[in-house]
């Protein structure tokens, strides 16, 4: 019995080794320094859940999700906001851009787009909101106490589900409506998104489609210039026409007509 119940410690033990050995979460990873700039539209009454359990990491941003599953806590990662010597040329670039973008992106999807992005809080400089503190819990089931007064960060609402895995049902056609609705006014409003990515990007609330990841979103003044306007619609539909060419061709003439459709719309 007492090998049995050294063998469970040793157990535990090793797999939690493991998990503090996987873990890419510290807090300091997300001391970023607060802009001068005053943050968007305050936070709306929200009550606030005191924790939230580590979620995932994507390009920029580290993701906490709240114990009953219905919102997100981001935390800018503090090193793909700086340049390091190591990194090879088309990183480099890359960075470059996302640093210049880093003020702009979310702040720009709460003030223009916060029902179609599920933001609810940007936090990235001078505000006149007071935040909580609130425990986060990573991978290693350890347990952080973060004054979100001092880190920036972002606060959203949880998609469910993935885009493609409703992209293989019925509702294909009122998807693809609401995909180009989406598009047609954030291009609109002349605002750019350097992200392609159609497998991560895209959520739902209820029936609702959610675009989760506005990181590289930014204003640009000349989107409805023809030729500019024509490359943006590419880029974000690209991917897409891909997926049904393979999967729904029987929907490409009616994609086809609606990308013609949203470039009238949306240019001049």
């Amino acid at each position: 019995m007492r090998v049995e119940f050294c063998s469970l410690v040793l157990l535990a033990g090793l797999l939690s080794g493991v998990a503090l050995w996987r873990t890419d979460f510290s807090p300091e990873k997300i001391q970023i320094p607060l802009l001068s700039e005053e943050d968007p539209s305050p936070l709306l009454d929200f009550a606030w859940p005191k924790a939230f359990r580590y979620l995932n990491r994507g390009a920029q941003c580290f993701a906490f999700e709240s114990e009953d599953r219905k919102y997100v806590l981001k935390f800018f990662n503090r090193d793909q906001l700086e340049l390091s010597p190591f990194l090879r040329e088309k990183n480099k670039v890359r960075r470059v851009e996302k640093i210049r973008i880093y003020p702009e992106s979310y702040r720009l999807a709460l003030e223009k787009l916060p029902h179609e992005t599920g933001l609810i809080a940007v936090h990235q400089g001078i505000s006149q909101k007071r935040y909580p503190t609130v425990i986060v819990i990573d991978k290693a089931s350890r347990e952080f106490t973060i004054d979100l007064n001092t880190v920036p960060f972002v606060l959203q609402k949880k998609g469910n589900g993935t885009f493609l895995e409703r992209l293989k049902g019925p509702d294909l056609p009122s998807i693809l409506d609401q995909f180009f609705a989406f598009h047609t006014k954030r291009i609109s409003l002349r605002i750019a998104d350097g992200d392609r990515d159609i497998k991560r990007n895209y959520s739902w609330a209820g029936d609702e489609l959610l675009y989760i990841d506005p990181a590289r979103f930014s204003y640009e003044e000349n989107l409805k210039n023809p030729e500019r306007n024509r490359l943006e619609w590419w880029k974000a539909t690209y991917r897409l026409r891909e997926w049904l060419v393979k999967n729904a061709s029987e929907q490409l003439d009616a994609f086809d007509t609606k990308l013609k459709e949203a470039i009238q719309a949306t240019q001049g």
